[in-house]
């Protein structure tokens, strides 16, 4: 029987002609209920896309709220990311902008406005660049184009040093409100419940609560940040804390007329709440509880200074305000969606690769039924997040792919393991 198995599984790969490698073809659908465990933008827009797909979802959280560590800035920007090479990475971040827009344009106006984000080009190579990305044709029906600084002016309200990418419907989105909306029907919200075990059960998963009490689940996604590696079938998992500072300032006379969001290397949005939003650091970090500290502010705001001069006066300290939060990121600062690989067993089925990192004829990927992970989102994480849930929720679920083929072996777990088996052989060599 394992061998029949085994051919049909090495047949299937041959007709995923975009999945050229045993460790690329995704798991079996599994049925019944699926429990999300985080409470941030990607385990809220995964519980989304679950629900609209008609599966029952359980939501746990360890905080008594949604969005209260990477995801619980006040303010957020919603934008491409350009790069001038036409690749599998250039063309996954610009079809998760259009997936994010189509997202987030479906919730309230307080969740998401769509108020223009203009990404200042500072420098000729900038302007080359931009231009460059906008020429691949990638933005499809997102509305962007290059504009000169008289133009910026008239669109974001801004005296500015110059023009750039002007992307007419990115823009704010409100973590905190849009988690509440897009996990509205939720089948169980199970907010301040910290999920601290994972066991595999005949049907799927046993959850173990800090409380003491235990959840079963056909299907487990973990999408809570660095959190994700915490359960000892996860461990493994490359991520690391970066910490970002945001400032809040109160506006001065000309800032308080920016109508869009301006991005120089830092950014500062238009007022949210009577201040302007500008960041943000980006620092390794050992963890722990995050302070808001002075020299990150004047970090902030000297960035903002360089690039856009006296648009904001000196303001006295007293009146700054602030928020810090760690993020989770990856070696390759590309995401982890998909499904969770066998550790051990791809250590054992694709330990030829030391030898050989071009080896055929491997055996299908085990994975580890019904587990999930989608974290390390990194400082992209508002754009990047509905297109991973949706991209997880069709595996789970089945039905038509969110991404081709190469675009999922990006961001699929297992490379990491794929990656250190090769590097073994070039070490060796």
């Amino acid at each position: 029987m394992a061998d029949i198995r085994d051919e049909t599984a090495l047949l299937t790969i041959e007709l995923h002609t975009n999945l050229r490698q045993p460790w690329e073809v995704p798991p079996e659908t599994r049925p019944g209920r699926v429990t999300v465990i985080g409470g941030g933008i990607a385990a809220a827009t995964l519980a989304a896309a679950l629900l609209k797909r008609g599966r029952e979802v359980v939501l746990i959280e360890r905080h008594p709220a949604l969005a209260q560590e990477g995801s619980g800035n006040p303010a957020g920007i919603v934008m491409p990311r350009p790069a001038a090479r036409n690749d599998a990475e250039t063309r996954f971040f610009a079809r998760a902008f259009r997936r994010a827009l189509a997202t987030y344009e479906e919730l309230t106006e307080d969740a998401f406005s769509a108020c223009g984000v203009l990404q200042l080009a500072l420098t000729g190579k900038e302007e080359r660049r931009l231009a460059a990305f906008l020429a691949l044709g990638l933005l499809e029906t997102a509305e962007g184009r290059m504009v000169g600084r008289d133009e910026a002016q008239g669109l974001t309200g801004a005296r500015l040093p110059a023009g750039g990418l002007w992307s007419a419907d990115g823009g704010l989105l409100r973590p905190r409100r849009a988690c509440a909306r897009l996990t509205a029907g939720i089948d169980r919200l199970m907010l301040g419940q910290e999920a601290t075990a994972l066991s595999r059960t005949a049907t799927g998963w046993r959850i173990s609560l800090a409380n003491g009490e235990t959840l079963e689940s056909e299907t487990v996604v973990i999408a809570s940040a660095l959190e994700a590696a915490r359960f000892e079938v996860t461990a493994w998992l490359p991520l690391a804390a970066r910490r970002g500072q945001i400032t809040l300032t109160p506006p001065g006379t000309q800032s308080a007329r920016l109508q869009a969001a301006l991005v120089f290397g830092g950014y500062m949005t238009p007022l949210v709440e009577g201040r302007h939003a500008v960041g943000a650091t980006f620092d390794h970090s050992a963890g722990g509880p995050q302070t808001v500290e002075a020299a990150d502010h004047r970090r902030n705001l000297a960035t903002l200074s360089e690039a856009l001069g006296d648009i904001l006066p000196d303001q006295p300290e007293e009146a700054l305000q602030g928020r810090a939060a760690l993020r989770a990121v990856t070696p390759d600062h590309l995401p982890l969606a998909g499904p969770v690989p066998d550790h051990a067993g791809w250590l054992e089925d694709y330990a030829p690769l030391a030898k050989n990192a071009h080896r055929g004829g491997l055996p299908p990927a085990r994975w580890l039924p019904g587990l999930y992970v989608m974290a390390g989102l990194g400082p992209r994480g508002l754009t990047v997040a509905p297109l991973l849930a949706e991209m997880l929720a069709g595996q789970i679920c089945g039905g038509t792919e969110a991404l081709p083929g190469e675009e999922q072996a990006l961001l699929q777990p297992g490379r990491f393991i794929i990656r250190q088996l090769r590097r073994q052989q070039g070490a060796a060599g």
